[in-house]
């Protein structure tokens, strides 16, 4: 059924594969890789094409990074230099607080 949908694609899975382990070697994070294939490839799911998803692809080549992990570290940066700055706004103190509390529970 899936193939019927995306006869009109020319590129093969283990074309895709390589493109995808390409843009992440070049480091582009798993998101943007799904992006980029959409917008400039014209491939509209990779799991269609493939039966995998972009991160189990990343996986099977170790490529994959906490790309979670590493958006929560930028956003905790930015909201310190802002509450170093801003000693009144304590809604930005709340919410780094919340960001730092996100960040332990996800590297335990």
């Amino acid at each position: 059924m899936a193939e019927s949908k995306l006869s009109w694609m020319k590129m093969k899975a283990e074309d895709v594969e390589k493109l995808v382990v390409d843009l992440a070697k070049h480091g582009t994070p798993s998101e943007k890789i799904g992006l980029i294939l959409r917008d400039q490839h014209g491939i509209p799911k990779v799991q269609l094409v493939t039966k995998k998803k972009i991160s189990q692809i990343l996986d099977e080549n170790n490529l994959d990074t906490d790309s979670e992990k590493v958006n929560i570290t930028k956003r905790i940066d930015g909201l310190r230099k802002h509450v170093e700055k801003n000693k009144q706004d304590y809604t930005a103190k709340q919410k780094l607080t919340k960001r730092l509390a996100r960040l332990r529970k996800m590297s335990n």
